[in-house]
């Protein structure tokens, strides 16, 4: 969560409207008990940006692929979510609800897609997001991260900068990866605690 509230802070600063959208194309914090307005996708200004802090103070975090529950939310200027991966009922991980979102906004700022374990699939599914701005960002976190080089492979080949970190990962060195092209997977410190970090 910190580094949803990081980036999120970094483009507000810079006069970004910001949207948060879940994997499935819904409202980020929907499913947040501490979300002032769960049903809103776009914040705007210093307000926003509280309203932000709030909604992530509670957030549910959802996964299937692990026994730790995984971020599928993504934080974008315009926009970020999910698409098909199995044969679960529902609305799926980056899905044509999630797509048709991404398009209305086309070009108005940059993705950034935070991630937690992906299949080879779900990578499949969201690389067509990268099509819908100039710059994609995808942070994947994960414990396993020698795990991740295809995943990580097929969302580039997408159009996604992407990278894998820990989740002991200082921010600043995660961000500093993205401008390393994220050659290698990052991974904490032995004395990095979990959930600390700096803004950007």
């Amino acid at each position: 969560m910190t580094a949803a509230m990081s980036i999120g802070a970094h483009l507000a600063e810079r006069n970004y409207a910001l949207r948060f959208l879940d994997a499935a194309g819904e409202p980020a914090f929907q499913h947040s008990p501490s979300a002032p307005e769960p049903e809103a996708e776009e914040y705007v200004g210093t307000s926003g940006l509280q309203s932000i802090a709030e909604s992530l103070a509670a957030i549910q975090l959802t996964g299937h692929h692990h026994g730790r529950r995984d971020a599928r939310e993504a934080a974008s200027s315009r926009g970020t979510g999910r698409h098909p991966s199995g044969a679960e009922a529902g609305p799926q991980p980056f899905d044509d609800r999630l797509m048709d979102k991404l398009a209305a906004h086309r070009m108005r700022g940059p993705i950034l897609a935070i991630l937690g374990n992906l299949t080879p699939a779900e990578a499949r599914a969201l690389t067509p997001a990268a099509g819908f701005t100039a710059n994609a960002f995808a942070l994947v976190i994960a414990e396993r991260l020698q795990e991740l080089d295809g995943v990580l492979e097929t969302l580039r080949l997408g159009g996604w900068r992407a990278v894998a970190v820990s989740p002991g990962s200082p921010l600043p060195a995660a961000w500093a990866a993205f401008d390393a092209d994220g050659a290698a997977p990052l991974a904490a410190a032995p004395d990095v605690r979990r959930g600390s970090g700096a803004r950007r």
